[in-house]
């Protein structure tokens, strides 16, 4: 079976990560797998010595959220071509585009005539998209053969595609880059793992830290993993803060879940998210965790009283709370600590890889 993914970048995100991992598995399996991306970023992930990765080799410096936008979407014309020039040459059997610019680099193709099958992806939170870009992707993914959707909430919202063309897969869980369980360690820490953007919102967590930290109730530090446009303002709050050499900005980490593996708690502060592998992966680590309840379900999915504690989005005062809650009581952190609720088992990378290729094959 020939397959095509589309994605923007192959950069350090999660639904870059996904697309390594589902490609790697596909072309493991003797499938022949093509990566398209429009950016030449050298891909951040690695693939499959078997895996055709080609680039438009376009370049977008994100300086400011408006520029990047206008210039992408300026872009999108060039992606267009890009697409449809390369789909010709391939001649795939199935194309599936990740993400909203590679979703609309499609949409002369879906409009045509076709011998080969589109599976789109919903990767976030569609409700948290202006009208504008709802609409332009409920066209998209309702003339796509299938849409595959992370959770119940996300295939309810899209509730104009009929049933038999949508599926719920939710993220997988790549066994192989989960480090073996490991104790606490003796220097109590907590971490995050996440871009630094205003999705993300790391400064309700560096602001709840603070707020322990200040009356004397936390002897630990905050170490945040990861890049992107929200740096200088969250090193701005750190220092008028006065929390420097307290909450650190790790940057990117290839690594990073060895890292956090001895962490004493991981915290997922997002106003929205579709299926977060941050949060997935430090549940499947074993560590106790906290997360706001973005609308997906997602975090209900992921966490129960056994291993953490699920708090509003943006509420600082009830964070600060479940914070000082996990981190000043031993026994619960070693209660909580181990409880990763058979996920490594649920979301198998193989299993959900078996998933994406039982729904494709029957499109074929």
């Amino acid at each position: 079976m020939k397959v095509v993914f589309i994605i923007p970048s192959l950069s350090s995100g999660g639904a870059e990560r996904i697309v390594s991992h589902i490609s790697n598995k596909l072309a493991e399996n003797n499938n022949d797998v093509y990566i398209l991306t429009f950016e030449g970023i050298k891909p951040f992930y690695k693939l499959h010595n078997n895996i055709k990765y080609k680039t438009a080799g376009l370049v977008v410096k994100r300086e400011n959220r408006l520029n990047t936008i206008i210039k992408i979407f300026f872009n999108l014309f060039k992606y267009m071509k890009f697409v449809s020039k390369e789909i010709k040459d391939i001649c795939p059997d199935v194309v599936i585009p990740f993400l909203p610019q590679a979703d609309i680099s499609i949409f002369k193709l879906i409009l045509k005539k076709r011998s080969y099958k589109i599976v789109c992806s919903e990767r976030n939170d569609p409700q948290q998209r202006n009208l504008i870009m709802q609409r332009i992707l409920k066209l998209i993914y309702s003339n796509c053969d299938l849409l595959v959707c992370q959770s119940k909430n996300v295939s309810n919202f899209y509730s104009n595609i009929p049933g038999d063309k949508k599926v719920i897969i939710e993220n997988p869980l790549n066994d192989d880059i989960i480090p073996e369980y490991v104790d606490e360690s003796s220097c109590p820490k907590i971490v995050s793992v996440g871009r630094l953007s205003k999705q993300k919102n790391h400064e309700l967590l560096i602001r709840s830290f603070a707020n322990i930290y200040r009356v004397g109730a936390l002897n630990c530090n905050l170490y945040i993993y990861g890049e992107g446009p929200e740096r200088n303002n969250l090193e701005n709050l750190i220092r008028n803060l006065g929390l420097e050499g307290r909450v650190i900005l790790c940057g990117r980490e290839k690594n990073v879940l060895h890292k956090i593996k001895d962490a004493s708690l991981f915290v997922l502060s997002s106003n929205y998210e579709g299926f977060p592998n941050a949060l997935l992966e430090a549940v499947a680590l074993g560590l106790p965790v906290i997360s706001t309840d973005f609308p997906t379900g997602t975090a209900e999915r992921l966490i129960d009283n056994s291993n953490g504690i699920i708090v509003p989005v943006n509420d600082e005062y009830k964070m600060s709370i479940a914070i000082k809650k996990i981190m000043l009581d031993e026994t619960l952190r070693k209660k909580m600590r181990g409880n990763t609720l058979n996920i490594r088992n649920e979301l198998n990378l193989d299993r959900i890889v078996s998933m994406w290729m039982k729904n494709i094959a029957q499109l074929v």
